[in-house]
């Protein structure tokens, strides 16, 4: 997001769905507004959750 990338360009340079990066855009984007700092400093971090399909 600091670095104002497409979607497309964050999809192929972390190897992830273009679904996924608008999700965590979003997630961050609500983050902030709840922290109310607007910005981030040091290291963020998202883990992926996994689920059984039958």
């Amino acid at each position: 997001m600091e670095q104002e990338l497409s979607l497309d360009n964050i999809k192929e340079q972390m190897g992830i769905n273009k679904k996924t990066a608008s999700d965590w855009r979003h997630k961050i984007s609500s983050s902030l507004e709840v922290a109310g700092s607007g910005m981030f400093k040091g290291i963020t971090e998202s883990d992926n959750t996994f689920f059984r399909e039958s």
